[in-house]
């Protein structure tokens, strides 16, 4: 029996103009336009030792409005297939498989996903369907094993679509040994790990969402924000391990930098600075709005504080980390357009413009790491995140 990996459906309303004119795109296509995947389709045999087959495809969405369950090829839907040759029939038996269906799109203008809406339907061998209508210009199905040998007819279908809508779609069939299964696996050694008694950080208020960094002399920084109303982060630091902190940043309430309050970010440096100390660099969301900054040169004793990092507005839970050399590097997610990433060379006090969209696709923002391995080379930035459902790393 196949399973489901991952279906989003969501209802959706139109305005009665942006009906009239879709209901008016039903009409026949004109004589001799021909709307086909290409290739028309393809045809794979499952890697019997385990690995990946994937398979790419273009194509083109006829104008139309549809819903799950009413899409036809050539009137308001492009047909693509992917055929699985026959597998044995104990072939899952030592063997696990995904298969993933992906459609994307840029919407054609006037670049509304709102008027240029496709969802995705696949039908398997095996008369089980699935699909996906989240409302973004990227769909994806997955089937999990056991896998149906056969074909699967792949619809790209108009849920609303004003003009002819051009997309790419790709198919990815993956197989992997089976783990053998350990029902009631030993115990393992006591490995010694303990953990000492609760420690209150900071009594005098109450944050949110904190983060935690250890620099190269064992000291321990935390930050949290303290909410948006207030425009305000705390940090603390911690000599000892870990048994006490004190409050960092301006007295008599601590604040690291003016702004703030929404989402906070500290990293440290992974080099000494001219001071003999590892640099603390600070970011705090500011309302969604932009970032306030800050820079501590000497293990937090003082901070240098900025309102300004030269984000875009709309911006939301932001990431940092430090290069061995002292750059810092700042991503976040910018709605509804992407990720966008910034370098500070100044220990994180100022950032440069925002550049290149680093990653468009994206749901959920995950952290950013500097691998710090590459002695005189520059330094590979990794970001990790969520689209669609997946787990997805950018470098």
């Amino acid at each position: 029996m196949t399973s489901l990996s991952l279906v989003q459906n969501r209802t959706r309303r139109l305005s009665v103009g942006t009906a009239l004119l879709l209901c008016l795109s039903l009409l026949p296509i004109s004589a001799g336009v021909t709307l086909a995947a290409d290739p028309a389709g393809h045809t794979v045999t499952a890697p019997a030792n385990g690995g990946s087959a994937t398979r790419e495809y273009t194509g083109e969405v006829p104008p139309g409005t549809g819903g799950t369950a009413d899409c036809v090829d050539g009137v308001n839907a492009d047909l693509y297939t992917f055929t699985i040759n026959p597998l044995p029939g104990n072939f899952y038996a030592t063997r696990d498989g995904a298969l993933r269906f992906r459609i994307r799109w840029s919407p054609t203008e006037p670049s509304d996903i709102a008027t240029q809406d496709l969802l995705l339907r696949v039908e398997a061998p095996d008369g089980t369907t699935l699909d996906s209508d989240g409302g973004s210009p990227s769909e994806v199905v997955v089937f999990t094993e056991p896998i149906a040998a056969g074909e699967y007819l792949v619809y790209a279908c108009a849920f609303a679509v004003i003009l002819p809508q051009f997309y790419i779609g790709d198919v990815t069939l993956d197989i992997a040994p089976k783990d053998a299964a350990t029902p009631n696996p030993p115990a393992g050694p006591d490995t010694g790990l303990r953990f000492g008694p609760i420690v209150t950080v900071d009594p005098q208020r109450d944050v949110a969402e904190p983060s935690l960094r250890v620099d190269g002399d064992g000291n321990e920084y935390t930050c949290g924000p303290f909410g948006a109303s207030r425009a305000a982060e705390y940090a603390q630091k911690s000599e000892d391990k870990g048994d006490t902190f004190r409050v960092l940043g301006l007295p008599p309430e601590g604040r690291i930098a003016p702004g703030g309050g929404g989402d906070c970010e500290i990293s440290v440096a992974r080099t000494r600075n001219s001071k003999g100390y590892f640099t603390l660099s600070y970011t705090g969301l500011a309302a969604l709005v932009n970032f306030s900054t800050g820079r501590s040169t000497n293990a937090g004793r003082s901070f240098i504080g900025n309102a300004v990092s030269e984000s875009p507005v709309s911006v939301d839970r932001q990431w940092m980390d430090t290069a061995r050399n002292g750059d810092v590097y700042l991503t976040y997610r910018q709605i509804p357009t992407g990720s966008f990433v910034q370098r500070s060379t100044d220990g994180g006090l100022t950032y440069a413009p925002v550049g290149t969209l680093a990653i468009e696709e994206i749901d959920r923002s995950g952290n950013l790491i500097v691998d710090n391995r590459g002695g005189a080379q520059a330094d590979d930035v990794y970001i990790i995140y969520a689209f669609n459902g997946n787990v997805m790393l950018a470098r």
